[in-house]
């Protein structure tokens, strides 16, 4: 990528991830940079940030460029995600969560994928997919149950 995209402002780039032909993985604790540039080129990118070490403030930045490739970032599920990624012949899924409160923090993806996707997951800690797909189906029910209990007014 020669810079960021033309409708943010600039930032500066504290950390990268990429991978060429090849599969990258981050997991455990690692320290993402506060800006992490993340490139699959004809390969997979899988970053964890469930017990990541954050650098200081509330918002990370992953700027991604994908070129026949994969990023799949998997998240705790009290974080919010800000997408602004370009998309040609591209896609881009997230896990929704049923909002029980705050986000802890914000995750804001920019950047470009071109015949490729970019994959966010919402997990807690040590969670695979089918725990995570019974979580979220017990919170929308709790959710339901909520909404149908008559008020006391």
């Amino acid at each position: 990528m020669s810079g960021p995209s033309r409708n943010l402002p600039a930032r500066v780039i504290t950390d990268e991830v990429s991978a060429f032909f090849a599969e990258a993985k981050r997991s455990g604790p690692w320290t993402p940079g506060g800006t992490t540039f993340v490139k699959a080129t004809f390969a997979e990118v899988n970053l964890d940030l469930r017990e990541a070490v954050l650098p200081p403030g509330d918002e990370l930045c992953f700027d991604v460029e994908v070129l026949v490739g994969q990023i799949v970032i998997t998240i705790p599920p009290t974080w919010a995600v800000i997408q602004e990624v370009e998309l040609l012949l591209g896609s881009y899924d997230e896990d929704t969560e049923p909002t029980s409160g705050g986000w802890d923090h914000v995750l804001r993806i920019t950047g470009r994928v071109r015949v490729g996707s970019v994959e966010v997951r919402r997990r807690a800690s040590g969670e695979g997919w089918l725990g995570a797909k019974r979580r979220r189906w017990r919170l929308r029910q709790r959710a339901k149950k909520q909404k149908a209990l008559p008020s006391s007014s």
